[in-house]
């Protein structure tokens, strides 16, 4: 039947949890809330923009039988918020680790379209403010003047698609930067890059730098919440401060300059998810959690 379960999970902290608090208690349900971001467009600044929104929010912090947020800073939010810190915890993203295969690169690489033997960055998300396309294109031109033979891919789709390869052909850099636009096989571009970028202004966790590092790519990522939570700088990836062009850049040619230096960082970047972001560990850290909000009698059916 409809009412044959016992919690209610609800994977952001807005209005839906809200709802899920009002309605699931009526219904003898516990209830669990995820969030998934800090800051100005964070789950908690949400409730600003909402009339009624710091009573709602009241509501729900008060009400929800456990909380999760999926980085350090996100956590601390929920904390200030007034979720009962009895009660909430950071309980990151996890990815799968694939296995290591050894494959013909050059192969696929030619059947992407890419150069052989250039050393390639590769962004994966969306094209939008908030993961600062505009200031990857900006590094990665000055790396042009150093590295002529370099190649940036762009994959996925947003609404700074058509600005970004606007500017790209007017400065006439479309033979050193390309876009995919939405794809369907992230993984083969990732196991053909050597560098994964993510510049962006803010972040929750996100999944497409767990998966690059779960594949031994060397990683440039900006100095932004959750990212912080898994990288450290020059030990298994680097960070530069958000919205520096000049730090990206540098990031980008100690990269370009080392394959050692490439295969350390991707090789560590790969440990880490291995022991703290994978989706096993995920999920038995909600399975245990499930368990925790449930009586011991529902826990052994």
């Amino acid at each position: 039947g409809r009412h044959e379960y016992d919690i209610v999970h609800v994977f952001q902290t807005h209005l839906s949890a809200y709802l899920a608090v009002v309605v699931a208690k009526r219904l003898g349900k516990k209830v669990l809330t995820t969030s998934h971001c800090a800051g100005e467009t964070g789950d908690m600044a949400v409730w600003l923009s909402i009339p009624g929104g710091k009573r709602l929010l009241r509501h729900v912090s008060s009400n929800v039988d456990a909380a999760t947020g999926v980085s350090n800073d996100v956590t601390a939010e929920l904390h200030e918020a007034g979720f009962d810190r009895k009660r909430t915890w950071y309980l990151p993203n996890g990815v799968p680790v694939p296995p290591l295969v050894a494959g013909d690169r050059s192969a696929l690489r030619a059947g992407l379209g890419l150069p052989s033997d250039a050393v390639i960055a590769v962004f994966v998300g969306r094209l939008t403010a908030q993961k600062a396309p505009e200031l990857l294109l900006d590094a990665w031109t000055a790396v042009l003047r150093k590295y002529p033979a370099g190649k940036l891919i762009f994959v996925g789709d947003g609404e700074k698609r058509a600005m970004l390869e606007a500017g790209t052909r007017q400065a006439g850099l479309a033979d050193s930067i390309a876009f995919t636009g939405q794809v369907d096989n992230v993984g083969d571009y990732l196991a053909a890059a050597d560098i994964f970028v993510l510049p962006s202004t803010t972040e929750g966790m996100s999944i497409a730098l767990l998966e690059a590092m779960a594949v031994e790519l060397p990683v440039v990522a900006s100095m932004v919440s959750g990212t912080v939570d898994v990288i450290k700088h020059g030990e298994n990836g680097l960070l530069f401060e958000p919205g520096h062009t000049a730090e990206l850049t540098d990031c980008l040619v100690s990269l370009i300059e080392s394959s050692k230096r490439r295969a350390e960082l991707g090789s560590q970047a790969r440990k880490t998810v291995e022991k703290h972001f994978s989706i096993d560990t995920t999920v038995d850290r909600y399975v245990a959690l499930y368990k925790s909000l449930l009586p011991e009698d529902r826990c052994s059916e």
